[in-house]
């Protein structure tokens, strides 16, 4: 067995650059191509660790006799036992029997035997019905450095054994080549040695542990017994760069001293992951859901798990509120953990309910989801029943039928008779105090305007449910207690147009109005803020 020219590799047949070239007893490999040639073994070498034995390289654990015995293939085939084979095999069977029959060196060996010889030809093959004949074998050169054809260049990029680490079946061939021409002179020839280099052999690759994918010798680490990119490299938690002997390792995966130390505890010797998982209760207006999350998680990351849950898209309109640990709502900030907000944590479960944070001018032309209309319409009705939002008695009925053709749909006579919705909460408290009616005349009064809308479909009724609600005057208005300058208690009403101000007993008339427009800037110290406008010399100051 003659050395190679230092250009290609000896195992893998390809170009060998400087920065990947290993010279080994005048034999040239890329540093990935060294591997044992035991196929049973098949590791990775290096000088220190390997030995030849009959012409070929093997790793020290390989070499033991004992071990070797036990994993030694078959003898391989003489020359003349492949010559009876090739005569009894079609051609395309005759190239795969040599490959899979031959190791690198027998069969760099065969070839160099064959040299002297006029011609190497495989007999002519029958192709099946359903396959057009090939044509006749073409005889192989005697040229140990003949040059590649226009064609072994192109199936030389194609099915390089870096891109593929097998070798392909004849069907599989067939169908990469889809039937052309080139195809088909595939296997109508034995593949054939040109530039001094051997045939084209599997070669292992090694592949990263975090992205699975091949990485080469200059990029490689190697720690906690895997294979690793550089850029790889880094803690799974905090995305950290690692340093090598800087780290611990569970399950595979690579955490950071920092990591091990928080989220680490140690039984023993062994540091294992502490189960420092959440759980979380999300009410939305029709349903409830139960996430785990961990200390990491987000406000924003469980959010789009709850948008994703309810196939939400509209999500501009909707945050989290919650009860902090002094018993004030609050909302959840999107950029900030969970678990670092003032949350009252006395029972397991943290809650969290999914609301309406901001509230379209128009429900009509903003809103287009379906699941969208639904949490308006069901948050909207129970801040009216409950009276956080006032309504007089004429949209109060109104709105009460609208909520029935939501719920029961059109009115049947035979089905919804009267009483049946003694046990639905039709009207505010409020409403129902200011007149001097029974249950059953205010239920009357419901059905003769819920048999007006007929045949409407419940995504239209909520939406004329929202479009009468709309236009109340605490619709979309948030409040919060304040005080003035001079110490006297006041409503600061926030809403799309600008900011309101109300006397203590009176949410409905506003006695100053602040729009948006007119509006500079919002400072705010402490409890104290104030409020800027255009005109200087105008400057409101308040205390929460």
């Amino acid at each position: 067995m003659e050395p190679l020219p230092n250009t290609v590799c000896c195992r893998c047949n390809s170009a060998v650059v400087p920065t990947e070239r290993l010279i080994i007893n005048n034999f040239v490999f890329h540093k990935l191509c060294f591997l044992c040639s035991n196929p049973a073994c098949h590791c990775a070498l290096d000088v220190n660790n390997c030995g030849q034995r009959n012409g070929k390289i093997y790793c020290m654990h390989c070499l033991d006799t004992k071990c070797l015995s036990s994993r030694e293939p078959s003898p391989e085939p003489t020359v003349n036992e492949i010559s009876t084979v090739n005569e009894t095999i079609t051609a395309e069977q005759s190239s795969c029997h040599l490959l899979n029959c031959l190791s690198s060196s027998s069969l760099a060996e065969f070839l160099m035997a064959n040299s002297t010889q006029s011609s190497l030809t495989v007999s002519p093959i029958t192709r099946s019905t359903n396959t057009p004949n090939r044509e006749p074998t073409k005889a192989v050169s005697n040229s140990y450095f003949s040059p590649r054809s226009a064609k072994e260049n192109f199936l030389h990029k194609k099915l390089s054994p870096r891109k593929f680490h097998s070798f392909l079946s004849t069907n599989d061939l067939d169908e990469t080549m889809n039937g052309s021409s080139l195809g088909d002179s595939i296997y109508s020839e034995p593949v054939r040695r040109s530039s001094g280099s051997y045939l084209n052999l599997p070669v292992a690759r090694l592949v990263c542990q975090r992205c699975d994918r091949t990485v080469y010798e200059a990029e490689k680490i190697k720690a906690a017994g895997k294979v690793w990119h550089k850029s790889c490299f880094r803690c799974l938690s905090c995305r950290h760069p690692l340093a090598l002997g800087k780290f611990c390792s569970e399950k595979g995966e690579l955490f950071c001293s920092s990591v091990n130390r928080n989220e680490f505890h140690i039984a023993g010797s062994i540091s294992k992951m502490a189960k420092k998982q959440v759980d979380v209760i999300v009410l939305t207006m029709d349903s409830e859901l139960n996430f785990t999350i961990q200390p990491s998680t987000t406000g924003k990351d469980l959010f789009n798990q709850v948008a994703n849950a309810i196939h939400l898209r509209e999500v501009w309109y909707f945050g989290f509120q919650y009860i902090d640990n002094k018993g004030l709502i609050a909302w959840l900030k999107p950029n900030k953990k969970v678990l670092q907000h003032k949350l009252n944590r006395t029972t397991g479960a943290i809650q969290f309910s999914f609301r309406a944070r901001f509230y379209p001018e128009c429900a009509e032309e903003e809103i287009l989801q379906d699941v969208t209309l639904r949490l308006f319409y069901l948050q909207i009705k129970v801040l009216i029943l409950s009276g956080e939002i006032y309504c007089d008695p004429e949209n109060a009925l109104m709105l009460a039928s609208y909520a029935m053709q939501v719920k029961y749909g059109e009115l049947n006579p035979q089905l919804h008779k009267p009483g049946f919705l003694s046990k639905d909460r039709l009207l505010p408290q409020q409403v129902t105090n200011q007149y001097r009616l029974s249950k059953e005349e205010w239920e009357d009064r419901v059905i003769k305007l819920w048999a007006r809308h007929g045949h409407m479909e419940r995504e239209a009724a909520m939406m004329e449910y929202l479009k009468v609600a709309q236009e109340l005057d605490m619709y979309g208005v948030n409040y919060f207690a304040i005080k003035n300058r001079i110490g006297t208690d006041i409503f600061l009403g926030i809403h799309a147009d600008g900011l309101n101000l109300y006397a203590m007993n009176n949410k409905l008339e506003v006695k100053i109005a602040f729009k948006w427009s007119e509006v500079r800037t919002l400072s705010f110290s402490g409890k104290k803020f104030s409020i800027k406008l255009l005109d200087q010399s105008a400057k409101v100051g308040f205390t929460m």
